[in-house]
């Protein structure tokens, strides 16, 4: 996510023409407790995400595609 907003500083042609599509899959089992640690970097992440969405994005393009979900290898490999 720096990488991405630290070219798009570098490289302002490039807003609007690239995209980055992250898959962060869910990193728990389900009925576990989430740990004080993976909530935080949970709310790190969407903050990140957050502020280089609003600072590079418009209305018809945002840099940063986040999906939050377990995705199965097939539909990973289709994307």
């Amino acid at each position: 996510l720096y990488a991405m907003e630290r070219f798009l500083m570098d490289n302002p042609k490039w807003i609007g023409k690239v995209v980055l599509l992250q898959v962060a899959s869910e990193g728990y089992r389900k009925g576990y407790k989430k740990s004080d640690e993976y909530n935080a970097l949970l709310r790190q992440t969407h903050e990140i995400v957050g502020r280089i969405n609003s600072k590079f994005g418009t209305l018809s393009s945002m840099p940063i595609h986040y999906l939050r979900k377990s995705i199965s290898f097939k539909q990973l490999v289709a994307l």
